[in-house]
């Protein structure tokens, strides 16, 4: 299974936040979310930071809140929440 990008988990949510419309992703008035200066471009540890403060925001405004996360099936952006990369998963596949 791939492993999910920091510049395509933010795409995903901001496409979700905009009710699945890519145009109202580009017309996106929200100008105070961490987000949108990366709903179309996106990279680098400073992205990961941004999704972390995002979270933060969206959190009870604790780091307790943010680690114990309930949206781990809801959100794109749960993997990023730490501010950090996720450790990349193993190939599992066994050679023939």
């Amino acid at each position: 299974m791939k492993q999910l990008t920091v510049k395509k988990a933010i795409k995903l949510y901001c496409l979700e936040c905009c009710g699945g419309s890519r145009n109202e992703v580009v017309l996106c008035p929200v100008k105070e979310c961490v987000l949108y200066p990366f709903r179309k471009r996106v990279g680098g540890r400073a992205s990961v930071k941004l999704i972390r403060k995002h979270c933060y925001q969206c959190g009870e405004g604790t780091s307790d809140a943010i680690k114990k996360c309930e949206f781990k099936d809801k959100c794109v952006l749960y993997d990023f929440r730490l501010g950090k990369l996720p450790p990349r998963q193993k190939d599992t596949m066994q050679k023939s």
